[in-house]
């Protein structure tokens, strides 16, 4: 279907090319296969943060600070997750260059998770002071009806 461009030393064109990697094997097992490495970052981070993240459960704090919490929390898993499929991503383009450009070695799985991962981190990154304000407005409100109730019940 697509009959464009020239990849690699025979110079095949993007139909060829996929033509040619289906035949030698990558179909779904081998892109099952290859989400094994995606499979343990993800139960790596999450134990990580079920270990290390767990002040939200907190019933002590006010309402409005565990959101602030567990918003914080959420974050910093995703700068993990991301910081782990950089690491991944980097690993695969070694793994290309060792194997020549061999496009057997593209994880296409792991490039996947770290596209939205970095997409995710760029919605955070200019969204990161909403949460904040928003907590801290959710704070003075709390506290104005507070006082309410204090001048109502006197």
């Amino acid at each position: 279907m697509f009959q464009v461009g020239s990849f690699g030393e025979k110079e095949r064109t993007i139909g060829e090319l996929v033509t040619y990697m289906y035949e030698q094997g990558y179909d779904l097992r081998h892109l099952a296969t290859m989400s094994t490495c995606r499979l343990v970052i993800n139960i790596v981070v999450n134990i990580y943060c079920f270990l290390t993240m767990h002040k939200e459960s907190n019933p002590t704090l006010p309402l409005f600070e565990r959101d602030y919490i567990r918003v914080k929390n959420e974050q910093k898993k995703k700068k993990i997750f991301f910081i782990a499929y950089s690491v991944a991503v980097a690993g695969n383009i070694g793994k290309v260059a060792a194997y020549q450009g061999n496009p057997f070695a593209i994880n296409i799985a792991i490039w996947y998770q770290f596209v939205r991962e970095a997409v995710t981190q760029t919605v955070i990154y200019f969204d990161e002071g909403k949460y904040s304000i928003k907590a801290i407005e959710n704070r003075h409100l709390i506290d104005e009806t507070f006082e309410l109730l204090l001048k109502t019940s006197q």
